[in-house]
């Protein structure tokens, strides 16, 4: 019987996936990941089931959309009633283990915007304000930032399978969890080398969320993870079970800060902007250049902000030198293996949990656009036990619902009831005809009159993204317009098109509600 595999996934935060050179980047280095598409599939058409952090993450981790796992925007923890593919593992025989950014509950200290309505009648008790019971209490705090205040506090295991978990949370360089105690014992007092006030110069890179740490490269989350992630392996050399490692880097997410040589490893001069870059199409992306030309734009936030030609080369030209940090590290993850014996058991997937404008319409960030470069993250699968399928490119259309299913089957084991994807790798799990896209937020933004409320179809020519309330709904003919900048929403030529794919997506958001739980009885 052949042995069950190892399985260690890498997880970037806010990459999309033309930021590899596997992908076709001009500019970007990244021999490492590189060589893992050569040596394994790369999947050119995987996108996202909602292009922000936590609803994204949470259907990787269960294979169901935000509507089914219910994580509709970040905010909202995944519950730890439902079941993951790492439990799945883990009863199975894995061994489990988290090093890096989670973000399944949340982290933040910001306090809520959308709440219970009173109604000027009799209060409802707390309990009895959300139709569904909120996921809150001490066991949906345990990324929180004030918790780990407490010496003490470490996340209890397991954690929504995970048997170990070395945790970071944040951004930039405001990582906090069991990395930043780690940072402490290392450099002392961390407020005389985080955060913009102690920058180093660097004039010829000017933009906002832009600055360079003055961190050594060893000391950065970068290059903890991996160290983290090398001394598990060092420490389970005697285990003759299988493993499953998940290695998830906080970077290139904003702010767009990291230690030299990697913030000024590429000349701001040589990035190319996308074609899109003057084009005001999309409706935040004409409201948010408004903000920007009268003064009031705010661009110190996590929404969407439009920027100047030079202000997105120098952030573009930094999160390139982020990623190459990441590529060397996933340099570092391999030969840690292949020393320890275990690169020819081992699958390494590398993929993102969501993408980022990065210069699309003159923007950064993301939120309130369906673009590729927000909902089309890198994949690639590296299985020493496919050599046949090496150096493989496939345009078929994927997403993060497939992620669960496909580790599995790989792993040998079922798929749980209530997954909506497909192994990638079974000739018989027939391809879906278009992929659903779902967003939803808190609160207004974007210049957007709700709270955003989105819906897209996606399929190999067409997008479709409906929004409620703003009047942002897009009809793009991918096939022709790969760039996005055409709307024909409002074009009566394409109303027969229109029509027919909101047909569909209805069709496709009948077919992934929600089917769980299973029942106990027939009536």
């Amino acid at each position: 019987m052949q042995k069950s595999p190892n399985i260690v996934y890498v997880i970037t935060d806010q990459q999309r996936a033309d930021c590899l050179g596997c992908y076709g980047h001009p500019l970007l280095k990244t021999p490492n990941i590189d060589r893992l598409a050569e040596r394994g599939v790369r999947f050119e058409r995987f996108h996202v089931a909602s292009p922000v952090c936590m609803p994204n993450r949470a259907s990787i981790m269960t294979g169901r959309m935000p509507s089914g796992h219910r994580v509709r925007f970040n905010g909202v923890g995944l519950s730890l009633d439902d079941v993951t593919f790492v439990d799945v593992l883990r009863r199975g025989g894995y061994e489990t283990a988290l090093f890096g950014k989670s973000h399944l509950q949340n982290f933040s200290e910001a306090p809520v915007v959308l709440k219970h309505e009173a109604q000027g009648k009799t209060p409802l008790p707390h309990d009895l304000q959300s139709a569904r019971p909120r996921h809150e209490g001490p066991e949906y705090e345990q990324e929180r930032t004030r918790r780990w205040e407490d010496p003490e506090h470490r996340v209890r295991t397991p954690y929504y399978g995970f048997d170990h978990v070395s945790l970071a949370t944040h951004h930039g360089d405001d990582i906090g969890g069991d990395y930043r105690r780690w940072l402490e014992g290392r450099v002392g007092d961390l407020s005389k080398v985080l955060g913009p006030e102690n920058a180093l110069d660097r004039p010829d890179r000017q933009g906002p969320q832009l600055w360079c740490s003055p961190l050594e490269a060893e000391h950065w989350s970068t290059h903890w993870i991996t160290s983290e992630a090398l001394d598990w392996i060092g420490r389970r050399k005697r285990s003759d079970a299988p493993f499953l490692m998940q290695v998830a880097y906080p970077d290139p997410h904003h702010p767009f800060v990291v230690p030299e040589p990697y913030f000024s490893m590429y000349d701001p001069a040589e990035v190319e902007l996308p074609d899109s870059f003057d084009n005001r199409m999309p409706v935040p992306a004409r409201n948010l250049h408004a903000a920007l030309r009268e003064g009031r734009a705010m661009r110190d936030k996590q929404a969407a902000f439009a920027v100047t030609e030079a202000e997105a080369r120098s952030i573009i030209a930094v999160t390139l030198g982020m990623i190459t940090f990441i590529d060397d590290q996933v340099g570092r993850l391999v030969e840690g293996l292949e020393r320890a014996g275990l690169a020819d058991d081992t699958i390494i997937v590398f993929t993102s949990d969501h993408g980022d404008f990065l210069g699309d319409y003159g923007l950064m960030l993301k939120f309130g656009i369906h673009n590729a470069g927000v909902t089309r993250v890198p994949f690639v699968w590296s299985d020493p036990r496919m050599p046949e399928a090496h150096g493989t490119v496939r345009d078929d259309l994927a997403s993060a619902l497939d992620f669960a299913p496909t580790v599995l089957a790989a792993a040998g084991m079922d798929c749980f009831s209530g997954a909506q994807g497909r192994d990638l790798f079974d000739p018989d799990a027939a391809e879906p005809d278009a992929l659903l896209i779902e967003e939803e937020n808190q609160r207004p933004i974007l210049g957007l009159g709700q709270p955003l409320r989105m819906r897209s179809l996606v399929d190999r020519d067409w997008r479709l993204t409906l929004s409620v309330g703003n009047g942002n709904h897009e009809l793009v003919h991918l096939a022709d317009d790969p760039g996005e900048t055409v709307n024909l929403w409002d074009d009566p030529a394409y109303a027969e098109t229109q029509h027919a794919m909101m047909r569909r997506l209805t069709q496709r958001m009948i077919e992934l509600a929600d089917r769980t739980p299973l029942p106990t009885s027939l009536a």
